[in-house]
């Protein structure tokens, strides 16, 4: 599962301001089979195969325009019934969990099981920072998607996330196993990670599964990339409408801001310093003038293409082939995303074991509403998109603030 290899990494940070603050690395509390790391270790992890799965799986839709979507409104006879309606539903990335086959997704639960027993071969200690912090974050996402996957179909992550007074939180169950250890996805938050790196970066490599948390990418971290991806989810979540909107004097941030007080201890300081130093420059005057800083945006509905509803019909809905066919692949050497277009061939060609049936289902309103907006950002990038017709989109209504999955 690992390979010998060189390591080097820099972390290019903009000088206009000051950085975020970053306390000192403790590992207070860290089990002592996670402590210590090895400065330039040649221990290197390979996660071709989990990279594979997120290049076929992750729909990547690009920085927010900051637009508020429009309520949506079905069409006259279809039986379709919207779950997630705030304005903020169509920024980030998707996972297409509605396209999960059986051998899916126990090649993802075999990838996961497969990476939890890794640092029983080698020990955590003999690997560099880098190589640790791409581990936990790859281990902590698989996991998520892999949980998720389990419970298809779901909309809302809201009670998985926190519990209920007769389930604990997900986040709360001693799951994973590594090195002995029983983990839960908050000891990896909050017994390794943070008191490991003390850095407010790390908050956004992990993947909650909620339309209102940070990207999953659709390509592994590594110890070579982690930093870089990083610092993109911390611009992409915070220059969206799900991660900071600027009202008055007033700072609306995500409530998962409010699940790191280790990171952000003064809040409001803490908080106005990394969303200036991430956010658009022409927005960092009004972040810093801020009076205050107000954790309530939220948005628990999951993060899938489809909403986390199966549908037996939408009459609306037109020829799924012709829409799926109206996204193009990137070329070979491309830096642009993958988009809805090669998913079923790139499982196909990749790895026989996959195999989706995106063209003998009906796209649901939503699933359309999402691969649309796509669609129109491609089609501005010059030479990207071969564009046909789809037919007529819905009317739509405006609001300000939406359901949250509840």
């Amino acid at each position: 599962m690992f390979l010998v290899g060189a390591l080097a990494l820099g972390l290019a940070v903009p000088t206009a301001h000051a950085t975020p603050k970053r306390l000192l690395p403790s590992e207070k509390g860290v089990p002592v089979q996670f402590k210590g790391y090895r400065p330039g270790s040649p221990v290197k992890i390979n996660y071709a195969d989990w990279d594979t799965i997120l290049h076929a799986i992750v729909m990547e839709t690009g920085k927010s325009g900051r637009e508020a979507a429009l309520p949506p409104r079905h069409s006259v006879g279809t039986r379709v019934q919207y779950g997630n309606q705030s304005s903020r539903r169509l920024e980030g990335n998707r996972v297409n969990f509605g396209e999960f086959n059986k051998p899916v997704i126990r090649m993802i639960h075999a990838i996961r099981l497969d990476l939890e027993k890794v640092p029983s071969g080698a020990p955590l200690r003999l690997w560099s920072r880098n190589e640790q912090l791409a581990y936990w974050l790859n281990l902590y996402n698989i996991t998520v998607v892999d949980e998720i996957a389990h419970r298809y179909p779901i909309r809302s992550l809201k009670k998985l996330y926190y519990g209920t007074s007769r389930t604990p939180s997900l986040w709360d169950q001693k799951i994973l196993k590594v090195a002995g250890v029983p983990l839960s996805l908050h000891d990896i938050e909050h017994k390794i990670l943070i008191p490991k790196f003390r850095n407010p970066l790390v908050m956004f490599g992990l993947f909650h599964g909620f339309v209102g948390s940070s990207n999953i990418r659709a390509k592994a971290y590594t110890a070579d990339n982690v930093y870089d991806l990083l610092k993109e989810n911390a611009q992409e979540f915070i220059q969206s409408n799900r991660g900071m909107e600027i009202r008055g004097d007033t700072l609306k941030v995500a409530v998962l801001f409010k699940a790191y007080p280790d990171l952000f201890p003064d809040f409001n300081k803490d908080m106005k310093q990394l969303l200036a130093y991430y956010c658009a420059p022409e927005n960092r005057g009004r972040v810093l003038a801020a009076h205050s800083v107000r954790a309530s945006t939220r948005d628990f509905y999951i993060a899938d293409v489809y909403g986390g509803v199966k549908y037996a019909s939408d009459a609306s809905v037109g020829n799924v082939a012709a829409l799926m066919s109206a996204f193009v692949a990137p070329k070979s050497g491309s830096t642009q995303p993958m988009v809805a277009g090669d998913i079923g061939t790139d499982l196909a060609t990749q790895n026989g074991t996959f195999g989706y049936s995106m063209q003998g289902s009906r796209l649901p309103i939503q699933a359309r509403e999402y691969l649309l907006k796509i669609r129109k950002k491609n089609k501005e990038r010059k030479g990207t998109v071969d564009i046909q017709e789809v037919g007529s989109g819905d009317r739509v209504q405006k609001t300000d603030e939406g359901s949250d999955g509840s």
